[in-house]
């Protein structure tokens, strides 16, 4: 019997043999059946679809460093591009795209410019960069109108435009939350939960929502909009996470990874918010010392050579004994198995173990994602200087059937009164179903805390292809 095939999205196009360094950031312009693109190369690419459906390199603007970031107000065809050595250029793209006209340059930051987002309403422009700036500047006149200075690189940038709120991730895995009154930016927060980089940040107002995808393999969400500042951590990659999507419309999560996979995430479920790790020289279960409690040891008059462990699901810390299960928990964002201890293991439900996302193949290590709701097309781009632009019709829907008949089956467990007569299909053991990639068996580093690389920081700054300090 024929095994049934793996679902992927739908590839429009393939953009490729251009760009010979990596593609930094690409936008799709649906009315004109366009794509902008920059990219180390030290290029802007403007390409058109042709009859035939393949696409061609309209532009080719050579510009004097190379070219970090982009963003386009597709109104006005105002193009604004960020450099390696910090300056802003911001250009005019005409009616067919044929045409680039240069308009004027920013003086922005010292270093690389990481993202930029314009405010047309308020005629401002904010950014931020490797120098550990986020600027806001005058897009009429170019004047810098306010910075605020981080600890760490700025990786990233989001921006509410309704309540002039801003949102900054920086290379501690830290996120920045300012406000701009009378055109200065104001601090508000700080949120911490990342353990590596934060490489990028996703705002979704319609839910009050705030993602960031970091490359300790997590996605956060953040219920900015609840205002009581609940974290819901997303764990289901292998790798570092690179791009984040929202498809309102299903209330479905993007995001990809350098594993080559696109997770679907099952945002209307309930999820359990992210447990405090406590802190304690003894297991909580069993009170036994960890091996530096030589206190305990002395008055117990006995050696100990225990590690310190957490249980994902409680937050206690326990010592190996007392946590030798791994089980995938997604209620709280675990897909894959992680340790729980020995009290929480007898408390999980089944039904708290099915499930809550889908993983597809892209066979491809993409190291940014656009989508577009209103076309319903996904771009994303690579480190190889590759561009795809992709359908993700056929992996929302089956993700959606899947989390559907989940949720179904969840609902008839807990009410036992169900009408028999309507049977609801279960899904396949441990939330997996043959049509999707099954990761749940695949082995997993549980304890990142005693996994510690004290050259992470320097192995991440490595791996990013814009370090060069």
């Amino acid at each position: 019997m024929a095994a049934k095939r793996t679902a992927t999205p739908r590839l429009i196009a393939d953009l490729s043999g251009h760009h010979v360094g990596p593609v930094n950031d690409a936008y799709y312009v649906e009315s004109a059946k366009a794509i902008v693109s920059v990219s180390d190369d030290k290029n802007i690419i403007v390409w058109l679809r042709r009859d035939d459906g393949t696409y061609w390199p309209s532009i080719s603007h050579a510009m004097p460093a190379a070219v970090s970031a982009l963003c386009l107000h597709e109104p006005t065809h105002r193009l604004f591009v960020g450099l390696e050595q910090g300056n802003i250029s911001e250009y005019e793209i005409s009616e067919d795209y044929n045409i680039l006209t240069v308009k004027k340059n920013y003086i922005a930051h010292t270093s690389r410019v990481r993202c930029i987002i314009y405010d047309h309403e308020r005629q401002r422009l904010l950014s931020c960069g490797n120098d550990k700036c986020v600027t806001l500047l005058d897009a009429k006149d170019g004047r810098r109108l306010s910075a605020h200075s981080r600890n760490a690189w700025c990786t990233s940038l989001q921006y509410d435009d309704e309540t002039q709120n801003v949102f900054v991730g920086d290379f501690q895995g830290k996120i920045g939350v300012l406000k701009i009154a009378n055109n200065k930016f104001q601090f508000i927060s700080e949120l911490e939960g990342h353990s590596g980089s934060v490489r990028t940040l996703l705002w979704v107002p319609e839910r009050g929502y705030l993602f960031s995808g970091s490359f300790d393999k997590t996605v956060m969400c953040w219920d900015i909009g609840g205002g009581e500042g609940t974290a819901y951590e997303l764990s289901g990659h292998r790798n570092k996470v690179r791009g984040l999507a929202y498809v309102l419309e299903k209330d479905v999560l993007l995001s990809t990874s350098d594993d080559g996979m696109l997770v679907c995430w099952d945002m209307k479920a309930e999820r359990k918010p992210t447990p405090e790790w406590g802190e304690g020289d003894c297991c909580q279960l069993c009170t036994a010392p960890f091996f530096w409690n030589v206190k305990a040891m002395w008055q117990r008059k006995s050696l100990s050579f225990k590690r310190q462990h957490h249980c994902r699901r409680c937050g206690k810390v326990t010592c190996d004994k007392c946590s030798t299960h791994r089980v995938a928990y997604p209620v709280m964002g675990f897909e894959f198995g992680v340790r729980l201890c020995d009290t929480c293991f007898k408390e999980v439900e089944p039904e708290s173990k099915v499930s809550l996302a889908r993983h597809f193949p892209l066979r491809h290590e993409m190291l940014g994602l656009r989508y577009h709701p209103s076309c319903n097309v996904a771009v994303l781009w690579a480190r190889d200087g590759t561009i795809k632009l992709l359908d993700p019709s056929p992996v929302l829907d089956m993700a959606a059937s899947y989390l559907n008949t989940t949720d179904a089956h969840a609902q008839a467990k807990a009410d036992p009164d169900e009408d028999p007569g309507s049977e609801v299909v279960s899904p396949a053991p441990g939330g997996v179903d043959p049509e999707v990639v099954d990761l749940s068996a695949q082995p997993r580093e549980d304890d990142e805390e005693d996994n510690a690389d004290f050259l992470k920081g320097l192995v991440d700054a490595e791996d990013d292809h814009s370090f060069h300090s």
